[in-house]
């Protein structure tokens, strides 16, 4: 059985808590079953259709008027703010612009999450003497603060 052992995904899932991260073992499976059943059915997905519609409408709309006044888009932007618009009205029921998410908070917790995913720490490939290395380097110090 392989197990992660690397630190961001530990400490970003709670212990490998959540179903990406687990390990395939009867906690995984049973975390599995629930998802599949209460967010990944045919009738949930479907149910969100009518927010995946309106929100392509507003992201096409969008980058035409990008377009109409010649102006550059950032597409992973756009498409990072589709994700999350969809998500938040699908999870909450309402969007996200004129929130506090609305302020690149959100944009930028993503990020910071998928920095904090890809980060390599010395201590996983050398663990009697790497975590010297990742508290010079900030690593370390990093990580607990966003935990």
């Amino acid at each position: 059985m392989i197990v992660n052992h690397f630190s961001g995904p530990r400490e970003l899932s709670y212990n490998h808590l959540d179903i990406a991260f687990s390990p395939f073992d009867d906690y995984w499976k049973e975390l599995r079953r629930m998802c599949v059943q209460e967010l990944f059915s045919a009738k949930r997905v479907h149910s969100i259709q009518p927010i995946k519609d309106e929100e392509v409408k507003r992201l096409i709309d969008s980058v035409a008027e990008s377009a109409s006044s010649k102006s550059p888009v950032n597409l992973s932007e756009k498409f990072l703010a589709l994700t999350v618009s969809v998500i938040c009205k699908a999870a909450f029921g309402l969007s996200f612009q004129g929130t506090v998410l609305n302020n690149d908070r959100f944009n930028k917790l993503v990020r910071e999450a998928f920095m904090f995913l890809g980060s390599f720490s010395a201590s996983e490939f050398f663990p009697k003497c790497g975590w010297i290395i990742d508290r010079l380097t900030g690593l370390q110090a990093w990580r607990e603060r966003e935990v």
